[in-house]
């Protein structure tokens, strides 16, 4: 059985942002951040055109992993990272839909 796992971010300077309300984004810019061969995994980030926000996605098959995300592409200062996630109960054929929200303050400072 292939089970495929989802994770989306936002990045966003705009604290206000409500992950409840609907967002259109016009991308501008995109990279690769991390891949894995064999169809394992892969990690794409994409920046709004009319805004510093950025989406981060990454995608992988049926085996639990943790990867690490570079977020060199940031400028410096404070970010929100809005995170969805599959839920720990989230099944592809059972309930694809179960979703976790997770909210992160970061601070950037480059040397």
């Amino acid at each position: 059985m292939e089970v495929i796992f989802v994770i989306c971010m936002l990045l966003t300077r705009n604290f206000g942002y409500s992950s409840r309300r609907e967002k259109k984004a016009s991308l501008s810019r995109s990279e690769r951040l991390r891949t894995r061969v064999l169809c394992q995994y892969v990690v794409m980030a994409c920046q709004d055109r009319h805004s510093e926000d950025w989406y981060v996605g990454a995608i992988t098959n049926e085996e639990a992993r943790e990867i690490t995300i570079p977020l060199t592409f940031l400028g410096d200062g404070e970010w929100m990272a809005t995170i969805y996630a599959d839920a720990p109960d989230a099944d592809w054929k059972t309930n694809p839909y179960a979703t976790t929200i997770e909210h992160y303050k970061l601070l950037l400072r480059r040397k």
